[in-house]
């Protein structure tokens, strides 16, 4: 094996570990339902609602991401991704009301878009 598949290996499996939590986290969210519901006092449908516009918002906002990553190197996107969703989760620790979460939530949503699935691809892709 040569030192570039050797690095291209490298690459892949840190996208796959990338990938494992950050997805593996975020597809948790069901768990936090009612805990959530129940501490703040909210309904299951609003708490619903947080996962629901993280959702969209990954969707909404893959289309910029893809155009980003035509412009910008992956690993630049990666990184501006994931610093966005680790700041919106640092923030969402302290907001104790509905329409913040819920914007917290969408920001979470362009993160997780510029951080997980598109940029994985474009980044393992060859050229």
């Amino acid at each position: 094996m040569t030192a570039a598949e050797r690095r291209g290996w490298v690459i892949v499996a840190s996208l796959f570990s990338a990938l494992f939590f950050i997805v593996g986290s975020n597809d948790t969210f069901g768990i936090f339902v009612t805990p959530l519901a129940r501490e703040f006092g909210w309904s299951r449908a609003q708490v619903s609602l947080l996962f629901t516009g993280e959702s969209l918002a990954l969707g909404v906002s893959a289309p910029l991401v893809g155009w980003l990553l035509d412009r910008i190197d992956a690993r630049w996107v990666i990184s501006g991704g994931a610093l966005l969703s680790g700041c919106c989760y640092w923030a969402a620790a302290s907001v104790h009301s509905f329409i913040p979460m819920l914007a917290i939530f969408l920001l979470v949503g362009v993160g997780l878009a510029a951080a997980a699935f598109l940029s994985s691809a474009s980044a393992t892709a060859p050229s």
